[in-house]
């Protein structure tokens, strides 16, 4: 009774139903995305910079968000992170977050409201380059876009389905559709 103990758990990937399993899941979700993303931008030539951010204490009040927002100072802000996928308990009308149906990019939650022109421009982006992308509102939880907000900075929150997140062994599906 109370020795800690950490889970034995390996990160593996199931190919036949596109589908990765392993520890710490809502934070290696957001990560991989953010890091595939960086690798895209770099065969840019922007006319402004790109910083990015990996932080951590989204669970006891987002303390590391906040730092690289007061940090950087960003114009705007784009947070990749994960996200609960809803669709194996609630009935085909209320999902707002299914697996292998694209990112989900939120519209507000108990503690911030996404910019909704930035909202809107990411979406018609994501339409222009036929992505398949999901939207949500959540009633429960907050998300990486808090401390931008209360800064007045706008942001997009952008977050990959994920089952069992805060679980010893989570799942997301691979970012490549399945048929």
């Amino acid at each position: 009774m109370g020795e800690p103990f950490v889970p034995a758990t390996q990160s593996v990937y199931d190919a036949e139903y596109g589908i990765a399993f392993g520890k710490a899941f809502d934070c290696k979700a957001g990560v991989t995305v953010l890091l595939l993303a960086l690798r895209e931008l770099t065969k840019k030539d922007l006319p402004f910079d790109v910083m990015a951010s990996i932080v951590s204490m989204e669970e006891v009040g987002e303390r590391g968000v906040a730092a690289a927002v007061r940090t950087f100072q960003p114009k705007l802000t784009f947070m990749f992170e994960r996200c609960p996928a809803d669709d194996a308990f609630l009935p085909s009308d209320d999902i707002q977050a299914a697996l292998y149906k694209g990112p989900i990019f939120r519209y507000f939650d108990c503690c911030m409201i996404t910019n909704p022109r930035y909202q809107r421009y990411a979406l018609a982006t994501a339409r222009e380059h036929s992505l398949r992308v999901q939207t949500n509102v959540r009633e429960g939880g907050s998300a990486d876009g808090e401390s931008a907000h209360m800064l007045d900075v706008p942001s997009v929150v952008v977050g990959v389905p994920c089952r069992y997140v805060h679980a010893g062994c989570g799942s997301a599906p691979s970012m490549i559709s399945r048929k």
